[in-house]
């Protein structure tokens, strides 16, 4: 499997999102190998969704999702294998102040064939972006780098217009390591900030292939992945 990150959380593994969206990101680009060992790291644990995020591959979800909760499946030494779940207790009322939501929202409207509710909420979540990310109620002084992925491929897949585009797209680019993974978060357009992590880039490079770009890997991939 894939740790959450090579510097921050080299000895932790999420199941979802981390190796789900990177099982998924792995088949969409035709790495089929990869992609194959992940998902059956992820059967042999019992779980390859959690109740929201499989909406980016298509499955429809409740909604308005239920608060995470994260839970340790298992430790072998310093290896701790972490699944998060959106099953139950207070559901999140106030999705649509939070981009990432709403940007899954808008795929979970489009994949039941509600296409004008799909625009309408993409169109209304894209408005959070302020010139250099998105500054939703999760802004505290970081922007997410995910976020600007999300954007890219929701609005893709949904078919909806993105006029600001290949802004994201520049500053997505600006997010990626040497190594080819992409920066947690950011500042401003010049200083990103944190480790590259496996959701970020899984998401990144959903992104680059839905909005018409060839994604290059590097070494990042391969280089976090380890056997739990």
């Amino acid at each position: 499997m894939l740790n959450e990150s090579p510097i921050v959380a080299p000895n932790k593994y999420w199941l979802t999102n981390d190796n789900a969206l990177a099982a998924y990101a792995f088949a969409r680009l035709g790495q089929l190998e990869m992609s194959a060992t992940l998902q059956s790291s992820l059967q042999r644990y019992g779980h390859d969704s959690n109740g929201l995020i499989e909406a980016v591959w298509g499955l429809p979800v409740s909604f308005p999702p239920y608060a995470a909760r994260q839970e340790m499946l298992s430790k072998v030494v310093t290896d701790e294998i972490w699944q998060e779940f959106h099953d139950g207790g207070p559901r999140l009322e106030d999705w649509a102040e939070y981009s990432d939501l709403g940007f899954l929202g808008a795929l979970n409207e489009y994949q039941q064939g509600h296409i004008a509710e799909s625009l309408a909420i993409f169109s209304n979540t894209l408005a959070q972006f302020d010139g250099v990310g998105f500054h939703d109620k999760a802004f505290n002084s970081l922007y997410a780098t995910y976020k600007l992925a999300l954007a890219l491929y929701a609005g893709a897949t949904i078919h909806a217009p993105i006029p600001n585009g290949d802004q994201l797209l520049k500053i997505l680019g600006t997010m990626q390591t040497a190594d080819g993974g992409f920066t947690t978060d950011y500042r401003d357009l010049d200083t990103p900030e944190g480790d590259a992590n496996t959701e970020t880039t899984a998401f990144a490079l959903l992104a680059q292939s839905a909005y018409g770009c060839v994604p290059v890997f590097f070494s990042y991939m391969p280089m976090v992945s380890s056997p739990p």
